[in-house]
């Protein structure tokens, strides 16, 4: 039981249980995978580094990600989640996991990364392939309380999970690295603390911008968080399993965008860049960012009812401050599943307004919705 693949992979799948308990008897109840019913197949690519301790990481070689990446692809599994991250951005050609992914997209299997442990200070996001879907992590609503006396007498409330009884006595501070237990070797206990900050992206419809208590999410010092931090927000697999509409995109439209970006050693050798490719923009992503609103700004969209057969949805937008948001055609009818129907986002500067921030980025929301679906989707605009 060693390694973040085998925790990650603990978590996906497994029949629920009931009676179990976290160490000392903390949060009992049930446990359960994410899907009970998935089965797993796992491909190990990453290794300890020799002579050195846990704490400072495993080593995971290109040429092992990419033979998990192709074995799985060949296996016929379904979807692939790869809990490994970069420390800053890379560029496609040379990212490795983007380069498997787009193969795997090519046989229509969904990966999944991780939004990497960087941050929360910008362009701090690992595995940002649009055709990957990538999730960040996020607090609970749940804490072990427990407070800790100093010497002057000054009671600081923490968290917890140990059941030893210490006593009433006092002991000294360290840090958590050097924290091991009798009769074991320091590089068998690590000393990591805890993942926090992780990510910005989940791609997919089905999220929310609140927590459960219908308050804002904030990030790690307490601030409104903004798509930067949370992306399209947290998770609802069960309303994510029937999102009403989908935004669409296939490995053409992939080698499309590559085309567009500059990254062509990326594309197939079968496929040609057409003489004028789409703008990246118009990549059919829910999501859309403008770097640097000057002036008009228009941007393609198409969705395909997966909802109900016979329906009519609106359109509504909260765009941010500053900035006016519309869409052409601002209803669309669907009269069977399956159906496509498209559309144009028109983004251009309000009437000036001396009290909106300029030189920095805004950010809203535009929200397909026949009153039983609301398909939300952010939007990040800079104004100069």
């Amino acid at each position: 039981m060693d390694g973040h693949g085998t925790h990650t992979a603990s978590t996906v799948a497994g029949r629920q249980v009931p009676g179990v308990a976290a160490l000392g008897g903390f949060a009992k109840g049930t446990a359960s995978g994410g899907a009970p019913m998935a089965r797993l197949a796992i491909y190990k690519v990453c290794w300890a580094k020799p002579n050195v301790t846990k704490a400072s990481g495993n080593i995971c070689p290109f040429e092992d990600m990419l033979k998990g990446l192709d074995d799985a692809i060949g296996d016929g599994v379904h979807v692939i989640s790869i809990s490994i991250g970069v420390d800053s951005p890379l560029q496609y050609e040379d990212d490795v996991l983007a380069i498997g992914a787009l193969n795997a997209a090519k046989h229509n299997i969904v990966v999944v990364c991780s939004a990497g442990n960087r941050g929360p200070t910008p362009a701090t996001l690992s595995n940002t392939a649009p055709w990957l879907t990538t999730v960040g992590a996020s607090s609970l609503d749940r804490a072990f309380l427990a407070p800790i006396k100093l010497g002057n007498g000054l009671k600081i409330m923490g968290q917890t999970v140990s059941d030893n009884k210490l006593g009433n006595q006092m002991y000294p501070l360290i840090k958590a690295e050097d924290a091991v237990l009798r009769h074991v070797l320091q590089n068998e206990t690590g000393g990591s603390g805890t993942r926090v900050g992780k990510g910005i992206e989940v791609k997919r419809a089905g999220a929310q911008t609140t927590n459960n208590l219908g308050e804002e999410i904030t990030d790690d010092s307490g601030n409104a968080a903004t798509p930067f931090q949370y992306g399209a927000g947290h998770f609802q697999p069960i309303k994510a399993a029937d999102p009403g509409l989908i935004y669409d995109a296939s490995f053409h439209d992939y080698l499309l965008y590559l085309c567009s970006v500059g990254q062509t050693k990326l594309l197939d050798r079968t496929f040609k860049c057409p003489e004028h490719p789409p703008s990246a923009v118009n990549l059919n992503y829910p999501s859309f960012a403008i770097p640097n609103l000057n002036g008009t700004f228009t941007i393609w969209r198409t969705v395909t009812n997966v909802g109900r057969s016979k329906s009519t949805y609106l359109f509504h937008s909260k765009p941010p401050p500053g900035v006016h948001v519309k869409a052409s055609p601002n209803i669309l009818h669907f009269n069977r599943l399956g159906q496509k129907k498209s559309f144009k986002i028109t983004v251009s500067p309000a009437d000036f307004d001396s009290t909106v921030p300029r030189s920095n980025y805004g950010f809203g929301w535009y929200t397909w919705t026949d009153g039983f679906y609301h398909v939300r989707s952010p939007m990040a605009v800079y104004l100069p």
